[in-house]
């Protein structure tokens, strides 16, 4: 299955979906966003007593780049995408990693997980007795 199919798949599932920029494409077409947060965390870097190395910086903010969604997304809080748009961005970025919306719009909600100790809160304050697979760090996100 390609992206698009599966980006089509989740939205089958009620999720709105949204192309999200991958490694690749940052490679390929640099924001401008991208370019100029790049420059200026060099130049800060460059102006430390303990400057990292420059790769460490460009992957920081390579990190940061591929969180953000492609397109303006603020109309898809309120709306699912069609089909026929969903079927557009990811032909016309095949290599888009793939976002979803959480919120109302997905019946979705994005929690942040660090210990056990908060994840077994968040499951009794939600009166939740399912048992999602945890990762260690990082972001759970569950049904509302």
């Amino acid at each position: 299955m390609g992206t698009v199919e599966i980006a089509l798949s989740y939205l089958k599932r009620g999720y709105s979906v949204m192309p999200v920029w991958s490694p690749d494409m940052v490679k390929r077409r640099q924001p401008a966003t991208f370019r100029k947060r790049l420059a200026e965390a060099k130049a800060k870097n460059a102006a430390s007593d303990n400057p990292l190395p420059e790769q460490n910086i460009v992957r920081k903010e390579l990190i940061k780049q591929c969180k953000e969604p492609v397109l303006a997304w603020k109309e898809y809080q309120n709306r699912l995408p069609t089909e026929e748009e969903v079927t557009q961005w990811f032909t016309n970025d095949p290599d888009a990693n793939i976002g979803i919306i959480t919120g109302k719009v997905s019946n979705l909600s994005s929690c942040s997980t660090w210990t056990p100790k908060v994840q077994a809160s968040t499951q009794r304050s939600r009166g939740d007795s399912r048992s999602p697979s945890w990762p260690r760090r990082g972001k759970v996100i569950m049904p509302t």
